[in-house]
């Protein structure tokens, strides 16, 4: 299947804003952005702004829960969500941290029952309520705080940050430490921590699982990311930048339901094909700080919702729309010579698959609004 990804809004925020965080909602109704202490909201696909709503400190994390309710943590530690059928915000007091906490990540196991949130060295678990009448699920009990992962026993503080939360199944969560502790796996049954067996030798700043669960992606500070298996820990392979991308690179992401690993620095977003590890083509992106994607990106082509990846940058990011162009080669090349009529003035590198088994000619256009890629 061969994708072109062409760009479908290029929304501008106040110049120097920083943007701290993306998230489209389930069916892409709409998209959320953490800027300085404000939450964000555009309507989707017209990108219209329809929420600007100051919090009190740095936002830190965006999460939608379903389509319609957002949840948004702060830095300060406060957890607040918001209703879009009335662009309310709703502020359940029994959702906050504790005192002197932050919040800077959040996951939901995938029933949607529990919650867990992490920040600075605590990590913890809500239980969902019964849906009220009107069908708005946004009360949530506090359930526990997840125990040390060394001692095994019921601290309200960790010894190490929490740099990342994944849920595998509605059991079982992944936590992920910056420090020494590395990869840990919370089963909420026995309430109990084990270890993944990921190995490492430096700080976890970030990871990202395939949907199904069976790898685990981790920055590697020098030269790209690793991939490892999530069951056996063995290390899949190492996905390398080139030399000038190779200090810090941003958290990448896996899209198409796995098959295609999305990562980068700087000003330039690389992409790989898991299966096969070979490096796709790159796009330049001036300033590039975060790439994320849409749902339908993250476990496949869904027949309804398109395929999105969004880039950010220090005053702006862009939503990118993928689009199937055909099987064979001469549709591809006609279409994309039609797209060639209208835009002409920057470079970028496009695949073009001839359809071929094994054999694929590369070659440079000039082309600002479109990328090719085959899964």
């Amino acid at each position: 299947m061969s994708l072109t990804y062409a760009i479908e809004h290029n929304i501008k925020v106040g110049a120097g804003d920083h943007i701290k965080c993306l998230a489209f909602s389930s069916k892409d109704t709409h998209i959320a952005a953490g800027i300085g202490s404000s939450v964000y909201i555009w309507e989707l696909p017209n990108a219209n702004l329809t929420l600007n709503s100051p919090i009190g400190s740095p936002v830190t994390v965006l999460k939608w829960f379903g389509e319609n309710l957002l949840l948004a943590g702060s830095l300060g530690g406060a957890l607040v969500m918001y209703e879009m059928e009335t662009s309310k915000k709703l502020v359940n007091v029994s959702i906050v941290a504790m005192p002197g906490s932050t919040i800077t990540h959040l996951a939901f196991s995938p029933n949607m029952r529990k919650l867990v949130v992490g920040g600075g060295h605590t990590v913890t678990a809500w239980a969902r309520q019964r849906p009220t009448k009107d069908n708005l699920c946004f009360q949530w009990k506090y359930h526990t705080v997840l125990p040390d992962p060394i001692a095994g026993g019921n601290h309200l503080e960790l010894k190490a940050e929490v740099s990342g939360l994944h849920f595998l199944d509605n059991e079982q969560v992944v936590i992920c430490y910056r420090q020494q502790y590395g990869i840990r796996l919370y089963n909420f049954k026995t309430g109990k921590v084990s270890q993944c067996g990921i190995p490492h030798d430096a700080p976890i700043d970030a990871i990202f699982i395939t949907p199904d669960g069976s790898r685990v992606m981790t920055p590697n500070h020098q030269s790209g990311f690793n991939v490892y298996d999530m069951q056996s820990g063995g290390h899949y392979h190492h996905f390398a930048l080139h030399a000038q991308e190779s200090h810090s690179p941003l958290p990448g992401t896996f899209i198409h339901a796995g098959t295609v690993l999305v990562g980068g620095y700087n000003n330039e977003i690389a992409m790989w094909h898991v299966g096969s590890k070979h490096r796709l083509p790159s796009v330049e992106v001036n300033g590039a700080e975060l790439i994320v994607s849409n749902r339908a990106a993250e476990i496949g082509d869904d027949g309804e919702t398109p395929l999105r990846l969004a880039v950010a940058t220090t005053s702006s990011f862009t939503i990118l729309r993928a689009e199937q162009i055909g099987t064979d080669a001469s549709r591809r090349v006609s279409t994309l010579s039609l797209l060639l009529e209208n835009y002409t003035d920057e470079l970028v590198l496009v695949v073009i698959v001839l359809g071929i088994v094994g054999v694929c000619h590369w070659q440079s256009v000039r082309l600002p609004e479109l990328w090719s890629l085959s899964v």
